[in-house]
């Protein structure tokens, strides 16, 4: 059974969900707290059901602020970055809410529907976990009030390291939305672009966060947020400050923010396995922390797999690091583009509109259309020329008689060798980073292999999964499309002498065994990695080569155990794996804990006032699905009679 890409994005997203809830909220009593506010869901919802936000359209924005004197509600003239309206809402010295000035919403209407606003992931999570949060100059006015107090508690060290590393990022640019034109630097285009004084100051604020960060480590090492535990974080943000001089200076001045001892032994473990699953001189997206900076600490401090150019495709919409990705030839061979590097500069294409005026249109056409400056060829409105994409239909053509050797040397029977890859545009318009990738991809003509690394956010594939080719923890762009096997949604296609080799024959020791404390970023990777290897280890025995499907169950498990990470959804295909070789009391096993694990978390949840229906449903899912594989195999053992007997209880009891 392999693992579906919608159950797959399901379990990330819940995973991400659980760890954003859960994590660093907590702090060390007697300690200096958090000020005590009221919760912005709380304060959002009370707002919204008095005042009337509908009439406010851009350029001005509605939003609500916790600021050092209570919560505020502010209008925001996004064009010029002024402030309109800034009235306080909850006060705190009074700890009650006031009357403003915005229009009430009239008792004979109902409440209007601002579930965005109530729901805004940033403004929930920022506001839980820092004093103050959501306005220019919040980071300053944290750093006057607490960077001098002794004894803050965890929480409020992580909200100082925060704002220090927020006020520098801030100097450089307003990416935030909150950075103070009256401090941030007016900086030229492209690299070497600030002065050694400018270099100094950022520095100066960004290192405090640094050493915050490091402070925060020996004071608490359990300490995490949603993105990771604390010295990852710590490691993250010193490659950040390396990364971000990279592109806005130069290499050498950005060479003196490395540090040796970065990154514990499993995320070094993560970053060597995903560069090792490259061919040569790949060229490989990423789009998370974690996955960008840990990577690059591989190549830079340790000289590790310098070959692969390293993208991160979220920040390929920041013109300046745009910039430099264009002009790095550093460690690899130049990137191969038609659309003209002047034209990626220009800070007016910051997206592209999609019109369905062609039935499709091939790459180049693509390309060459809105880098065209004829007006004929330009989106008019109010006055405005907008570039825009005349097809939604994308054809990448490939001329299949001269391919390079490492490529049409992959082709098998279950494979279909295609003249043209197609891409379906989604919504009504693409960013630079997507249109990026397709210039990529047509004026590459795989030259070089393009990856994307399998931590990468699916609706970053532009529909390119069934010509992905799972190269260890990469999936690699080839011609060949995969033919579509009933009920099989898993993305991309395995070679499995190839994918044995990337992941048995050329893994790395078990550095994995050192690390004592399994974070929440831990445990997604390994349950990435459990679908990896189970996927592999179907295919396996799909083709009959069950002692190699054998070798790759056990490896898995004896690297990525259940000891230190407990089963879970993605478990459900070891174990049914084990099932299909005749390995029994294994899969039994796997069974067994899973069971084991549903009604315990089952029995929290009912305990729990904050009790959230996608657990509940996660759970109940995870147990049909058990419950289905061992009516399958062990249909008349007493361990199916436990498990349908959950099913069913819980599935009543939950769902009354």
């Amino acid at each position: 059974m392999k693992t579906s890409s919608y159950h797959f994005a399901l379990i990330l997203l819940v995973s991400m969900l659980f760890c954003m809830e859960n994590n660093a909220y907590c702090q060390n009593t007697g300690n200096l707290q958090l000020p005590d506010y009221p919760k912005y869901s709380d304060v959002i919802s009370r707002f919204l059901s008095e005042y009337s936000i509908s009439e406010i359209a851009y350029p001005d924005k509605f939003s609500l602020a916790k600021k050092p004197g209570g919560w505020y509600a502010i209008i925001t003239d996004m064009t010029n970055e002024t402030v309109v309206t800034d009235q306080v809402y909850w006060d705190r010295q009074e700890g009650k809410y006031k009357e403003t000035d915005f229009p009430s919403i009239p008792e004979f209407l109902f409440e209007e529907n601002n579930e965005e606003i109530t729901n805004d992931w940033a403004s929930n999570y920022f506001t839980g976990i820092l004093p103050y949060w959501g306005y220019t100059g919040w980071d300053k006015d944290i750093i006057d009030e607490y960077e001098s107090k002794p004894n803050l508690s965890d929480t409020l060290l992580n909200a100082l390291a925060r704002a220090y590393c927020s006020y520098a990022s801030n100097l450089l640019n307003n990416n935030t939305g909150f950075s103070s034109r009256e401090v941030r630097f007016n900086l030229p285009d492209g690299q070497n672009s600030l002065t050694s004084e400018q270099i100094a100051r950022y520095r100066e604020f960004e290192h405090k966060g640094i050493e915050s960060y490091y402070k925060l480590w020996q004071t608490n090492p359990a300490f995490e947020t949603f993105v990771a535990d604390v010295y990852n974080l710590y490691s993250n943000e010193i490659m950040n400050s390396y990364l971000t001089i990279l592109y806005h200076q130069n290499y050498e001045e950005a060479r003196k923010e490395l540090r040796k001892g970065l990154y514990d032994s499993f995320i070094k473990d993560m970053a060597v396995r995903i560069l090792d699953s490259c061919e040569p001189e790949a060229i490989l997206f990423v789009n998370g922390d974690i996955d960008t900076y840990s990577l690059l600490y591989l190549q830079e401090s340790e000289g590790f797999r310098k070959d692969v150019t390293v993208i991160n495709i979220g920040m390929l919409n920041n013109k300046r690091y745009l910039s430099y990705i264009l002009g790095n030839t550093h460690g690899s061979e130049p990137l191969r583009l038609r659309f003209p590097a002047d034209l990626y500069r220009d800070k007016t294409k910051q997206f592209f509109y999609i019109l369905e005026n062609r039935e499709n249109i091939t790459a180049d056409e693509m390309i060459d259309f809105v880098a065209s400056p004829d007006p004929g060829s330009k989106l008019s409105w109010d006055d405005q020329l907008y570039d825009y994409i005349p097809a939604r239909h994308i054809i990448i053509e490939v001329d299949i008689s001269n391919l390079p050797q490492r490529v049409s040397s992959s082709y098998n029977e279950l494979l279909s060798l295609e003249s043209q890859i197609n891409i379906e545009l989604q919504g009504s318009y693409i960013l630079p980073d997507h249109f990026f990738i397709m210039d990529l991809l047509n004026s590459n003509h795989f030259s070089r292999p393009v990856c994307f690394a399998i931590t990468v956010d699916q609706r970053n594939f532009l529909g390119l999964q069934d010509y992905f080719r799972c190269d260890g923890m990469v999936y690699t762009i080839t011609p060949f499309r995969k033919v579509i096997v009933k009920d099989d949604s898993s993305i991309g296609y395995i070679d499995t002498e190839l994918q044995f080799k990337k992941l048995i024959d050329n893994a790395p020791s078990h550095v994995t065994d050192t690390l004592r404390i399994f974070f929440p970023a831990h445990r997604m990777l390994t349950y990435t990695y459990r679908n990896v290897y189970n996927n592999l280890a179907g295919q396996l025995i799909d083709e009959g080569k069950t002692d190699s499907a054998l070798i790759v169950l056990d490896y898995c498990a004896s690297t990525f155990s259940s000891d230190k990470v407990g089963h879970n959804y993605f478990s459900v295909g070891l174990m049914e794996s084990y099932y299909r070789l005749d390995h029994e009391q294994e899969a039994n096993n796997i069974a067994e804990a899973m069971l084991q694990t549903i009604l315990r978390d089952m029995e929290q949840l009912q305990q729990s006032e904050n009790m959230q229906e996608y657990e509940i449903m996660l759970g109940i899912e995870t147990l049909r699905r058990l419950e289905e594989c061992t009516g399958q195999y062990v249909a008349d053992s007493e361990l199916h009679r436990k498990i349908s007997a959950a099913y069913n209880s819980i599935n009543r009891g939950f769902l009354q």
